[in-house]
């Protein structure tokens, strides 16, 4: 059984390692607690960049010549969300040094000019240009604009091309010294690894770092009504609710009931009005939850998709029998079993559980939750979203 294990290092950084035998790839996943949420108003995109700014030194670090680039390198990735920006690589075994060496480079901007800054603005006004010519994207901005209101996550984690614009180096530095602090920031490594081993080497590594970030966020509120645009052909349509916080068997709960209604409404609505696509999605926070049904039907049959949602949704709970549930669930606890062949499935389900709710879970550790859970209990959360009336958005696309 896979144990991860947790330490907290003097500075307050969180090492989560996850002994994982007979693996010869070593998977390294550093968070850092920064996003959109926790931006102010003249701070509005700076985590996306710090994140670019930081991507591009680091990746100088590694050898490379004319031909090829280090392998380190060519599996690396870096992303900013709403609430944390990811930065992960993948190493073979006998590189796990050098894994803990690159990844610590994510810890300071040594090098870093105005010309750089320059380069990475410049990408990122490119990508929030593309999503502008993007329906979807646009009806995603709207999205979070009405739930979110003056909000910090009405803004997407990139900014706006004019917030963009304005940064530069100071910027970049200042924002980095105050909210790239050891006590926001969490290294998970997951492989055929000793702990021991790799906390001494972390400790090298990430334990001289500094500073403390003290900021406290309040959840938003739940907003009910709608933003509708005229729709002469196509129209996305979300309806959206903010569930307050939620416990992690609650959160287990609320994933796999959405899980099985999106595909209950496969294959009512959409099967009954030949819908382009709709889907569920669960986002949750450390203090809500924001759970949305998303789809794409003919505008000018928003009233009909409406009614039979309506309908469909209120008789979800009485069609999803018993002898149904036993079976979902067994397939649904199949599935999260099968994910831990993913060395990333296991790090990336434990990271998360450990930064949102305190405690790291595993996919099995789902698995085992949802075995003990009961029909009612499914039900009652699905019931408590029901309570509540939707923000519901409505785009031409």
């Amino acid at each position: 059984m896979i144990q991860p294990i947790l330490t907290t290092l003097s500075n307050g950084l969180r090492v989560l390692v996850i002994p994982i035998r007979n693996r010869k790839t070593v998977y390294f996943d550093f968070v850092v607690e920064t996003g959109s949420r926790w931006e102010t108003e003249k701070e509005k995109g700076l985590s996306h960049l710090t994140e670019h700014v930081i991507s591009d030194r680091i990746l100088k670090t590694l050898p490379k010549d004319s031909w090829d680039n280090h392998y380190i390198a060519m599996d690396f990735e870096a992303t900013t969300y709403d609430r944390r920006t990811n930065f992960e690589c993948t190493t073979h075994k006998k590189d796990l040094n050098k894994g803990i060496s690159f990844i610590s480079n994510c810890l300071h901007l040594n090098g870093v000019t105005e010309k750089d800054v320059q380069h990475e603005k410049e990408r990122i006004i490119m990508e929030l240009r593309e999503q502008k010519n993007d329906p979807f994207m646009r009806h995603a901005e709207r999205c979070r604009t009405f739930v979110f209101g003056t909000y910090p996550l009405s803004i997407f984690p990139g900014g706006t091309e004019q917030s963009v614009q304005k940064k530069s180096l100071n910027d970049v530095t200042h924002y980095f010294q105050t909210h790239h602090t050891p006590d926001r920031m969490l290294l998970t490594i997951a492989g055929d690894i000793q702990p021991s081993t790799v906390i001494k080497q972390v400790k090298k590594s990430f334990g001289s770092l500094k500073g403390k970030t003290s900021s406290i966020i309040k959840p938003p509120k739940q907003i009910s009504g709608r933003k509708d645009e005229i729709c002469k052909g196509s129209a996305s349509i979300t309806y959206s609710w903010l569930l307050p916080q939620i416990r992690i068997q609650e959160n287990v709960e609320l994933e796999f009931v959405m899980n099985v209604l999106e595909n209950y409404l496969r294959k009512t609505v959409q099967k009954k009005l030949s819908l382009y696509s709709i889907s569920t999605d669960v986002t949750t926070y450390k203090d809500f939850s924001w759970v949305t049904i998303d789809s794409v039907s003919d505008g000018k049959r928003l009233k009909e998709y409406e009614k039979i949602l309506s309908k469909s949704l209120k008789a979800f709970p009485s069609l999803f029998t018993q002898k149904r549930f036993k079976k979902v669930i067994n397939e649904r606890c199949i599935d999260l079993e099968l994910s831990e062949d993913s060395i990333h499935s296991i790090a990336n389900s434990a990271a998360w559980y450990l930064m949102t709710f305190g405690k790291p879970i595993t996919p099995s550790d789902q698995a085992n939750i949802l075995k003990k859970i009961q029909r009612k209990d499914v039900i009652n959360i699905y019931k408590r979203i029901l309570k509540m009336k939707p923000a519901i958005i409505v785009s031409n696309v």
